[in-house]
């Protein structure tokens, strides 16, 4: 008897000639809106009022504010009336999706994943009013975003999967800096750690450490190596995030054409419907619709 094929999941994205990036890293946004506390914010906005209250009569004083404030409000009326406006939808991808590491040839076997999964998390805390601003904050902001970049162009080099950034809430600002990366092996993990470029972040601070001290700048990483089959996720109306951000190069599927990359994410119906089932374990329930 011929044994049955494997069913396959359907993608949820095409492929593409150029890995995904994890996301575009908005350096303003992710650094600066937690580099001061509501109560500065709100103090140099209250700063900029009395100048223009100083510098402008009476009736014009008061417009930019008036303008930035109409704007929003104007804005948020048209995209809550009309969803084609919503810009907060418009990474979104709708339905039931999970994350499949995809196999060379480009598909998606609905199986328990056979691939192990290293996760590494990586990160620095600037304990010190001026924020990423402190003294040696420029040197080691400068490396680890030239880590990242290092790490975007060889990434099937080093076999990163995929990464993304986030930011803790334990106070008011100059909260902790995490990037989370998926990697193929500890190996990999590995290589990256002695490669050139970190080999050199790492002499400039203990340089900076010998000399300063250094005291108020914090580094950390944690290391997690998860069998096959032991990790799944589900991503119902979401953007890409953390395992959907994982990008793996495929084969061509034509000869001519450049390398491809494929997204991690699938459709996650039939057997991968549910938690247990996405891991390949027996038993667990499900929730129907009402």
């Amino acid at each position: 008897m011929t044994p049955a094929k494997e069913s396959e999941s359907k993608p949820a994205l095409p492929r593409g000639r150029v890995p995904r990036r994890d996301g575009k890293r908005q350096f303003p946004n992710f650094m600066l809106k937690d580099a001061f506390t509501l109560q500065t914010i709100l103090g140099l906005g209250a700063l900029f009022q009395c100048f223009f209250v100083a510098v402008l009569p009476a009736p014009y004083a008061f417009f930019p504010t008036a303008r930035i404030l109409l704007y929003a409000l104007v804005t948020s009326a048209i995209q809550t009336v009309s969803s084609s406006k919503n810009s907060y939808m418009s990474d979104v991808l709708l339905g039931r999706l999970t994350a499949r590491i995809p196999k060379k040839n480009s598909s998606f076997v609905n199986q328990p994943s056979s691939d192990q999964l290293v996760v590494f998390l990586l990160g620095v805390r600037f304990n010190h009013p001026l924020g990423f601003l402190c003294p040696g904050g420029g040197e080691i902001t400068k490396y680890f975003f030239a880590l990242l970049d290092d790490l975007d162009a060889h990434a099937e080099e080093f076999g990163l999967l995929g990464q993304s950034a986030w930011r803790a809430d334990e106070r008011g600002s100059q909260n902790t800096l995490m990037y989370m990366f998926y990697f193929r092996s500890l190996e990999d993990v590995h290589a990256f750690a002695h490669g050139e470029l970190h080999h050199e972040a790492w002499q400039k601070y203990y340089a900076m450490v010998k000399e300063t001290g250094l005291k108020h700048i914090g580094i950390y990483h944690e290391t997690f190596c998860v069998s096959p089959g032991e990790y799944e996720g589900l991503y119902l109306n979401m953007p890409k995030i953390l395992m959907g951000h994982i990008n793996v190069k495929v084969a061509k599927e034509d000869v001519d054409e450049k390398e491809e990359w494929i997204n991690s994410l699938v459709s996650a119906n039939g057997s991968l419907r549910t938690q247990y089932g996405r891991m390949g374990k027996e038993g667990g329930k499900t929730f129907k619709a009402a």
